[in-house]
């Protein structure tokens, strides 16, 4: 073709020329793309009388929407802080038999549309055909769009990825291709879209031309994500992703048909295909199916070909749309207009959801009769222990902006990146309204609300890499999943009464951890419920004991005692002295690490100190050591979350993992320590249940072990013994639950003394001596416990062995200086 002959020997070196590119559904003629610059897509029109100046345009600038708002959607964004962005982006029109006068003439009502003509292909009129193309550079236009679009004009090949993800056998079965119309349901976590990915991935793989579909405008680009994942070498351009809308838009654009409004366009689809052979497609797969109507599959089902390969996933009870489904199931009117035959298969085993959390959503749906066609099974849950946050706040409406703040901040304090987190509400002004409030509060957010009706804001999808908190309607998010969730139900809900199937959608997005902020009186009860009968956890005492055994001997030793005992009351009253133990001993450590950063200690540290009674050291309490260690822990969560303040930190401590000062430092933690309090204060002298009460800790015993987890494997205690040569030191390792302990040697810069304990960091040597909070005794280990009025000693309990000791307050050192 003259035009492309023309470019391809008089652009510069830095141009890009792709002809016909794929461009996800979307076929324009010709795109030229410069990453320093920016890029111009080009109509080519062979015969004049073809010509018309509306929908030329009109389907030029689809293209660049699509682009700038679904496939390079950070420039969406960009455009809103300077509109001048706009201009790296250019469209033209190239009239094979019309002069380039006679060709401006009839497209100059559009003076930013570039209108070519044959006599237009000389060198000299080169910056006419491609305006611009004496400036290399623009400060506007980054590289990285230009990485991003490039991808969609010309795919690479895929190679296998292999992540590690095994599929079951029950999904294997179901990502194997097949000819024919095939269903599968499953609930929310069972692994409905990973079997989709996997399919189209091998679909592609042998050469068939696959259309992804979701309901969802964001869905497609998380299902894309997914199929890069997989163990598959193929063609990117053999898959085509789209939402249903956007491909019944993307059909009429090609066909140079008006694009109506978004809900007019699958009609506007059907009859403009009526008489088309419009076979595009070897295999339809179908996300989210419960989403459909079945007009909806009567028409994609038209652009398959002979293959007739269509494949249908949905999970009844996340039908947020109230549709109406008996078609799905070829039932009532819908009887014989669906090829799908024979029982549903299904997927119900919950690989995503955290037990915990998967059990909640389980009750929900049962409680206001959502669609039960699915049985749930946890038993195989990957995630099942890994939640070690779930709290549904009853809250009133007016306060609803500093309810989800105040989850924003407790999930910010366990360590949650911003770009680990969603906040999920139900409708688009509130989301409007909550990211202006985060503003100020000086958090931004990545979302997907037009905030002006100007903008081009209103991107399609979430960036990948983006590091900011993520803010989405739960409609917009659903089929998604975030480790972390802040999930929003409205007071009211006007429209389809589905609000059931919106919360329960909600509630299942979260691989991890989860807070629910409710002001809606429906849900109230079932809030209070739940916080009244904590979702039971099922304790395995063998793993419980295997855990025991990594821990400090400091706290595995109580462990110990009361996993001895045969007597509940007894089992209670260990299991209480732990919890306070572990109290003490997080203080302990932490403690010992702020200390040796005199600044940090006199700033921050020492007034925690002035803030309690003048004789709490002479008496301490388990509520003292646990207001202690909430204040020190808010420090250390502090200096974590910057990375400047956070290698400082990390160094004061010996340079454990991060992880490791993250959960010994988690407010979680604090905040079931308090309950555990809260408990033995009130069990104290009264009479009750021992065997219930046991159960009431263990399970709470079980949360620690979630939190704190494996810890102490590269940070470990150590009891000093002797020197073996320079620098190395053969020392007792400090942990298990009894004596006698493991000789091993040890690495350190600065001297071990013998009669203290030091926390040891794997490949480290710079060994953190422990305040004598915690001292050890021949092989015995005792807490600090106050003041002896008779003997003016310090008095230390072992709890193990109900004994003390005294100490003189002389041979703490420096100690009481810290804390006095």
């Amino acid at each position: 073709m003259d035009l492309i002959s023309f470019l391809d020997e008089n652009l510069p070196g830095e141009w890009k020329i792709f002809v016909e590119p794929y461009l996800n559904g979307s076929y324009p003629d010709l795109i030229l793309l410069n990453p320093e610059s920016g890029f111009m897509i080009y109509k080519i029109i062979e015969n004049s009388k073809d010509i018309s100046a509306e929908d030329d345009k009109r389907q030029l600038d689809y293209y660049r929407n699509k682009i700038i708002q679904e496939l390079v959607p950070d420039m969406a964004e960009a455009m809103d802080k300077n509109s001048k962005i706009f201009s790296i982006i250019k469209t033209g029109v190239y009239v094979m038999d019309l002069a380039g006068s006679d060709a401006r003439k009839i497209y100059s009502q559009y003076p930013y549309l570039v209108a070519a003509g044959c006599d237009d292909l000389d060198e000299s009129c080169l910056d006419v055909v491609v305006p611009g193309v004496d400036f290399p550079r623009s400060r506007l236009m980054m590289r990285e769009w230009a990485e991003e679009l490039e991808f969609w004009l010309d795919p690479p090949y895929h190679r296998d990825r292999r992540s590690g993800l095994e599929l079951t056998r029950e999904q294997k079965i179901r990502a194997e291709p097949k000819p024919g119309h095939r269903r599968l349901r499953g609930s929310a976590g069972s692994g409905k879209t990973v079997v989709i990915a996997h399919r189209a991935a091998r679909l592609a793989s042998e050469g068939y031309r696959v259309l992804v579909v979701t309901y969802n405008r964001t869905l497609w680009y998380y299902i894309k994500d997914m199929v890069d994942k997989t163990p598959y070498n193929f063609e990117w351009s053999n898959i085509t992703f789209r939402h249903f809308h956007g491909f019944c838009r993307d059909i009429l654009n090609e066909l140079m048909l008006p694009v109506p409004d978004v809900e007019d366009a699958p009609l506007a689809v059907d009859d403009a295909i009526r008489d088309r052979d419009v076979g595009m497609f070897d295999s339809i797969l179908i996300d989210e199916g419960q989403d459909y109507e079945w007009e909806w599959y009567n028409l994609l089902s038209k652009f398959l070909s002979e293959r007739d390969e269509l494949f249908f996933v949905c999970d009844k009870k996340q039908n947020v749309y109230d549709r109406e489904l008996n078609w799905i199931d070829n039932m009532g009117d819908f009887k014989g207009k669906v090829k799908f035959k024979g029982r549903w298969p299904e997927l119900n085993t919950v690989y995503r959801l955290p037990k915990e959390i998967a059990e909640v959503s389980n009750r929900f749906s049962r409680e206001y009769s959502l669609d039960q066609s699915v049985k749930m099974d946890f038993s195989q849950s990957t995630l099942s222990r890994d939640s070690i946050l779930f709290r549904w706040e009853n809250v009133q409406a007016a306060d609803w902006l500093s309810e989800v703040f105040k989850a924003y901040k407790t999930l910010k304090d366990e360590g949650v990146y911003d770009s680990d987190m969603v906040i999920l509400v139900p409708k688009n002004r509130m989301g409007v309204e909550l990211v202006k409030f985060l503003k100020e509060k000086g958090v931004d957010a990545n979302h997907l609300f037009p905030m002006d009706e100007k903008g081009w804001r209103n991107k399609k999808t979430f960036t990948s890499g983006d590091r900011r908190l993520k803010v989405s309607t739960i409609h917009k998010f659903k089929g998604w999943e975030a480790p972390n969730v802040v999930m929003v139900i409205p007071q009211e809900w006007m429209g389809d009464g589905n609000l059931d199937s919106v919360v329960y959608t909600a509630m299942t997005r979260t691989l991890k951890n989860m807070v629910v902020v409710n002001p809606n009186r429906r849900y109230r009860d079932f809030g209070e419920n739940l916080q009244k009968e904590e979702v039971p956890i099922e304790v395995d005492e063998e793993e419980l004991e295997l855990w025991m055994e990594t821990l400090p001997y400091p706290l595995a030793s109580i462990l110990w005692a009361s996993l001895s005992t045969s007597s509940y009351q007894e089992k209670v009253r260990y299991l209480l002295q732990f919890f306070e133990a572990l109290s003490r001993f997080n203080l302990n450590l932490i403690l010992s690490g702020l200390s040796r950063d005199e600044i940090l200690f006199e700033t921050e540290v020492s007034e925690l100190f002035m803030d309690l009674p003048d004789e709490w050291f002479e008496n301490p309490s388990f509520d003292v050591w646990n207001k202690l260690l909430s204040g020190v822990c808010s420090i250390v969560r502090e200096q974590l979350e910057e990375s400047y303040t956070r290698t400082p930190c990390l160094k004061l401590f010996g340079n454990p993992k991060v992880k490791f000062l993250k959960r010994l430092s988690s407010s979680n933690l604090v905040t079931l320590l308090e309950r555990v309090s809260g408990y033995s204060k009130a069990w104290e002298d009264a009479p009750g249940d021992y065997e219930e009460r046991f159960y009431v800790l263990q399970k709470m015993l079980w949360v620690v072990r979630d939190i704190i987890q494996d810890s102490f494997k590269e940070s470990f205690l150590v009891k000093a013994a002797e020197k073996t040569s320079e620098g190395v030191y053969s020392v007792k390792r400090y942990m298990t639950t009894r004596a006698p302990f493991r000789s091993v040697e040890v690495t350190s810069m600065v001297p071990l003394d013998v009669d203290k304990i030091y926390l040891v960091n794997k490949g480290e040597k710079s060994p953190l001596e422990l305040l004598p909070f915690v001292l050890d005794v021949e092989d015995v280990c005792y807490y600090y416990d106050g003041n002896d009025p008779d003997e003016k000693m310090a008095r230390y309990v072992c709890y193990y062995q109900d004994e003390e000791i005294l100490v003189p307050f002389e041979d703490l050192g420096g100690f009481l200086g810290l804390v006095g």
